[in-house]
């Protein structure tokens, strides 16, 4: 449901991009709650700066990123390993998910943003402001990871 605001750009851009917002904070926390609330922080900011917002997609994008980061400082996860999967069984949706939660926040963001979000290492870089390369790389990185998980 959108918000009650005067401001039909803020009820629109709800509308328009609520749910993949969630999904996107509920892939980079690994909590539907904690996704939840990052998104609500953002619309509640997006509020107070509606006029000078250019492209609504990609402000809310990195503001959920950036709030999903903030999560990730708070809270100081503790990292538990999983055990290794037997021989010849394959990963599941909950296992994957397990070990995408594993992965650095880096390294998680551009996976999710570039698999789920579709986007492309370009303009992820543009969106979380750091260089090309510095993308890649995480993406290899993340992808050998996945790939070693996956393989025992």
């Amino acid at each position: 449901m959108a918000p009650e605001v005067d401001d039909p750009a803020i009820a629109s851009w709800f509308r328009d991009h609520h749910r993949s917002l969630v999904q996107l904070a509920f892939f980079h926390t690994g909590s539907l709650e904690v996704a939840e609330d990052v998104v609500s922080d953002v619309f509640a900011k997006a509020l107070r700066s509606a006029a000078d917002v250019r492209d609504p997609g990609a402000y809310l994008r990195r503001a959920v990123v950036n709030g999903a980061n903030s999560v990730h400082r708070r809270r100081r996860l503790v990292r538990r390993r999983p055990a290794p999967l037997p021989e010849n069984v394959s990963l599941g949706a909950c296992e994957t998910f397990d070990v995408l939660m594993d992965l650095p926040v880096d390294q998680r963001t551009v996976v999710v943003l570039h698999y789920w979000e579709g986007l492309s290492i370009d303009e992820i870089a543009e969106l979380l402001q750091r260089p090309r390369g510095t993308v890649a790389s995480w993406q290899h990185r993340a992808l050998v990871a996945l790939r070693e998980v996956i393989e025992r």
